[in-house]
């Protein structure tokens, strides 16, 4: 007789027992898959979010050494302060923007350490007149708002952490890139509120200062009159916002829709031309597992590193990783309890209902059937029921995964608010969390074919050996 049709006569002999068997591989493989997809998933959602927003160092200026060079000043004469007349208000003044901006040969310098993929410099934003123009005026507007937008210069626009985060999405056009000169991005609202498309050109009014900042000052208490010079820029990039733009503090644009992003030469024309404030760096590592290595690389650099402070901005990667670890983790425990487990009932289980199988296999032995053979078909008649548990299992686990998906998600948006309470991780709305969706690929399918017959072969053998190892007359001797 075929080996197959004694497998499936032996499943059909014995319903209560298949169905048991059948049962119970079929509660393993859906918890199995459910287990290797969590991992899996998780996995590769940590490795997108770490490769969307990326890690990175910023440089800024050291704020303890700025005030040790402004008491420097001082001490060697520089008046900081202009008083007015009439007045009773000072105004501290540094002697040029150079004063206080990171310097672009050392951002050089830094730029070419190994391990770097790239840099990014911001210039420190301001606000501009524009001309024949509406601004969004916000929720509450003021009569005494001077209408200006808020300009933010920029290197390279695309790797901003407001792109990388999703916070701004580019809907027409470009990003700023590092050889633009005089080309702008804005928001989706003031182009249509000013019917401005890419292609189209702003101007925007400054004053033209001499080399002292200290007549900016005079200017805004109406001492003197300035002269003003229009500078045109090309619009390359419109953006929609997602989440509202944090404006600088002090800036008027009293809409984060009014923010306006630019090359960095723009900014330094709008605020002295020849003199840029530079007031932040970001250096993006390429590898994240090397970030430490790089941290140790930047600060070997030869630069004057009492004028800057080097910041880590690599917070958002660890919170990340920790919810997709808890996620990963969730998923291996599943999987490794469900083998554990899996392996210990099936072994009893197998190891019971072969033992009532023992006159059927003691007379195997005695016709002079090999071992080997009758191992076989025992595993193959396990193996032809896990095939159908199977096919079940496929068919239906889609089902189940979705209230998985519903469980872990839950999980990971208890945590990010258990964050946000804490201060360490604020969305603006608990809907923008990302979620996860569990997916069963192929690959998910293959591991769990061969993890299933993996472990009935192992638990058949570890049932049947007490038994097979056996003479037929000492089978025979137990059973009577």
């Amino acid at each position: 007789m075929n080996i197959f049709k004694k497998g499936f006569l032996a499943i059909a002999r014995k319903p209560i027992r298949s169905m048991i068997s059948l049962l119970m591989i079929f509660c393993m493989a859906v918890l199995t898959t459910i287990g290797i997809s969590a991992s899996h998933t998780s996995y590769h959602a940590q490795l997108e979010a770490r490769n969307q927003v990326g890690a990175y160092f910023e440089l800024t200026i050291d704020v303890e050494n700025f005030g040790e060079r402004l008491e420097e000043l001082t001490l060697q004469g520089y008046d900081l302060l202009v008083i007015p007349e009439g007045t009773n208000m000072g105004f501290l003044v540094p002697p040029s923007n150079e004063f206080y901006s990171l310097n672009l040969d050392d951002i050089t310098v830094l730029s070419e350490i190994e391990g770097l993929s790239d840099f990014n410099v911001e210039a420190l934003w301001f606000e501009m007149r524009v001309v024949d123009f509406n601004r969004i005026e916000g929720a509450f507007p003021r009569a005494t708002d001077i209408p200006t937008v808020s300009l933010r210069g920029i290197r390279d626009l695309s790797l901003l952490p407001l792109v990388g985060d999703e916070s701004i999405r580019l809907i027409d056009g470009r990003w700023i890139q590092p050889d633009d000169v005089n080309k702008l991005v804005i928001s989706e609202e003031i182009a249509e509120l000013n019917g401005l498309s890419v292609g189209d050109y702003m101007t925007f009014e400054t004053i033209a200062y001499e080399d002292t900042p200290r007549l900016e000052v005079m200017e805004r208490l109406g001492i003197f009159e300035p002269e003003i010079v229009q500078i045109r820029g090309e619009i390359v990039g419109i953006f929609e916002s997602n989440r509202s733009i944090t404006l600088t503090p002090g800036v008027i644009a009293r809409s984060s829709e009014n923010t306006i992003f630019t090359n960095l030469h723009f900014t330094e024309v709008g605020i002295r031309e020849g003199d840029p404030l530079y007031y932040k760096a970001h250096f993006h590592v390429e590898n994240i597992d090397d970030f430490e290595l790089i941290r140790e690389r930047l600060i070997s650099a030869d630069i004057d590193w009492s004028r800057y402070e080097l910041i880590d901005r690599n917070e958002t990667i660890l919170e990340l990783g920790s919810t997709f670890e808890q996620l990963r983790g969730i998923g291996q425990l599943l999987l490794g309890v469900t083998i554990v487990s899996s392996f210990l009932v099936l072994s009893l289980t197998f190891t019971f209902m072969i033992k009532s199988r023992s006159h059927e296999i003691g007379i195997w032995l005695s016709l002079g059937t090999s071992k080997f053979k009758i191992i076989g078909q025992i595993l193959l008649e396990n193996l032809l029921l896990a095939t159908v548990s199977l096919i079940i299992c496929f068919a239906i686990v889609p089902l189940l995964v979705n209230g998985a998906e519903t469980v872990l998600n839950q999980q990971i948006v208890a945590e990010v608010e258990d964050s946000q309470m804490a201060g360490v991780y604020v969305v603006e709305d608990i809907d923008d969390i990302e979620t996860v969706q569990l997916v069963i690929t192929t690959d998910t399918l293959v591991i769990v074919v061969a993890s299933i017959s993996l472990l009935i072969t192992t638990a058949t053998v570890f049932g049947i050996l007490p038994i097979i190892r056996l003479k037929p007359r000492e089978i025979f001797a137990r059973l009577s």
